[in-house]
């Protein structure tokens, strides 16, 4: 009897390749930081303070990354 692999029962999650990664900075991460980020194909937001905790619940869904310094 063969064992089962891991990577049978995994969903094929290839898709995500080609979405965007989406990150927003916040309490004024430093602008390489973000040049960095970018030039590595990702799409970056900053922010120069912190959010409220209503602020957040509103905007973080729009995002997979979360900076803060």
């Amino acid at each position: 009897m063969q064992a089962e692999s891991r990577c049978d029962n995994e969903m094929d999650l290839g898709y995500l390749l080609n979405m965007p990664i989406k990150i927003l900075l916040l309490e004024n991460i430093h602008p390489c930081a973000r040049e960095a980020l970018i030039d590595h194909g990702f799409q970056v937001d900053v922010e120069k303070s912190a959010l409220s905790d209503n602020q957040l619940n509103l905007v973080l869904p729009k995002y997979q990354v979360l900076g803060i310094r």
